[in-house]
């Protein structure tokens, strides 16, 4: 029994080590070391490793994620003037309380996952007592219904928006680009390969476009911050709750984001404070319910393969492919990864933190963002071809528009709620029947264990290298 636990902390100590990585690193996120794994798996590299093992490593991934990813957003390129870009968590940073966000962040994340595990656990029982299906029937009046519900959201986040018009062609022209781009066969299926449309879309509505916006912004080195913050647990307990409850609805419904989660619960912190409107109290409530919607997300994305059937992240799309039929004991295994490494990356920050934040006041901004735009295209083009990279410049310039427009990028989570919005409509196969995107012929690499290796090492080293250069280039200025 030890030596099983032992040989569990493995993956789960490896994943731990990969999300610290994706989460510092900005433009990366799990869904493609998700994808890097899947390719592997396929190529029969990781046949013989048993797949509980690769689900922990996965879980793990994506648990860290949700607590590292505050670095980059926090310390990395802070807009100058540009007042009206800063995000909360920035604006207190620019304040030197970055310390004070940082905490209120790992706390509502630690939170979040600790409302998830409660409710999760209760799922569980219910499912293993009762073994009626209750969920799954839930699930299938949801499902009735989804039309009308996906409907009403998308309108209600478009309404209060404070642009409603330009709200609305983005969440038009990010739902067309996700018809197209999932109805079209000129990239691998999704549900075929691990490199697909989906890959270089998201790269480019959320990852490539920002940084792309981020070259050219002008920043401003991080002030000194106030130490003197004590690490506080139990912060925020509303905020993280209402966040917790964000990331469950979106772990079950499909085509919301935590962007479009966020968006709904912060309108009900907004509500609920009408009375006693404070901005400082109204950023730190933002970062809780944030953080905590993230990583309750994360958590109910993965679970609701075992809860519902159903996958809802690219984390449990890589664990569906590996492990088909999902049982107690799995979802058991890797809720306890998640736990496992939800505590590391508390632990690990709090012990940590000053060193972070100082590499990250060390950082040439600049040529980092240069260089993570390059390995991005540079691992789109190799991986999904010309379509690849066609879908990668059109969902970038998509992704800039809110940005312009002065409207929530929760919005371009269109991409996946449009189609889903037809599919329950029953008028999807008509529409891509009518565009004819069951088209011709597949255009895309055939991936083998060597390419996937050659490409990103090469990614990466081409990446350090170019690095290197611009930055002997930004001393020289």
């Amino acid at each position: 029994m030890l030596y099983e636990i032992l040989l569990y902390m493995i993956p789960i100590i490896t994943g731990f080590g990969f999300g610290i990585i994706s989460g510092l690193i900005p433009g990366i996120h799990t869904n493609t070391i998700c994808a890097i794994l899947l390719s592997l798996f396929f190529t029969t590299a990781l046949n013989d490793v048993n797949v509980l093992y690769i689900a922990t490593f996965i879980v793990s991934a994506a648990m860290t994620h949700t607590f590292f990813d505050i670095f980059p957003s926090l310390f990395l390129g802070i807009p100058g003037d540009e007042v009206y870009a800063l995000l909360p968590g920035q604006k207190m940073v620019k304040r030197g309380k970055g310390l004070e966000a940082l905490n209120i962040s790992i706390s509502g994340s630690l939170q979040g996952f600790i409302y998830s595990f409660i409710l999760c656990i209760s799922l569980f029982l219910i499912i293993v007592y009762y073994n009626d299906k209750a969920l799954i029937r839930f699930e299938n009046i949801i499902k009735e219904n989804m039309f009308l519900i996906l409907l009403t959201i998308s309108i209600f986040l478009i309404l209060t928006d404070k642009n409603k018009i330009f709200s609305f062609f983005v969440f038009i022209f990010s739902g067309i680009l996700g018809v197209l781009t999932l109805g079209s066969p000129n990239v691998p299926n999704p549900n075929l390969s691990a490199f697909n449309g989906i890959f270089p879309a998201l790269t480019g509505l959320f990852g490539l476009s920002g940084l792309v916006l981020a070259l050219f912004a002008r920043t401003s080195p991080i002030c000194k911050q106030d130490k003197n913050i004590k690490l506080n647990v139990i912060t925020k307990p509303r905020s993280s709750l209402l966040g917790s409850i964000g990331g469950i609805i979106t772990g079950f419904l499909p085509g919301l984001g935590s962007a479009n989660a966020a968006t709904c619960m912060l309108l009900i912190e907004d509500f609920l404070n009408k009375k006693n409107i404070n901005k400082s109290e109204s950023e730190k409530e933002y970062i809780a319910s944030t953080s905590a919607i993230n990583t309750s997300d994360a958590v109910f994305s993965i679970m609701t393969i075992y809860l519902i059937g159903k996958s809802r992240s690219g984390a449990s799309v890589a664990i569906e492919q590996i492990i088909p039929n999902i049982l107690i004991n799995h979802a058991m295994i890797m809720l306890s990864s998640m736990g496992i490494a939800a505590l590391l990356s508390f632990w690990l920050i709090h012990k940590l933190k000053y060193k972070i934040i100082e590499f990250f006041s060390n950082i040439f901004y600049k040529p980092l963002t240069f260089c993570i735009i390059f390995f991005l295209i540079f691992v789109v083009y190799f991986t999904t071809s010309l379509w690849g990279l066609f879908i990668l410049a059109i969902s970038t310039l998509l992704g800039i528009m809110p940005y312009i427009f002065n409207v929530r990028k929760g919005q371009m989570m269109g991409f996946f709620i449009l189609p889903t919005i037809l599919f329950f409509s029953g008028y999807q196969e008509n529409i891509v029947s009518y565009l004819n995107l069951e088209a011709k012929i597949k255009i895309y690499p055939e991936l083998t264990l060597y390419n996937i290796i050659i490409i990103f090492f090469s990614a990466i080293f081409l990446a350090i290298f170019l690095y290197r250069i611009l930055k002997r280039k930004a001393i020289e200025k």
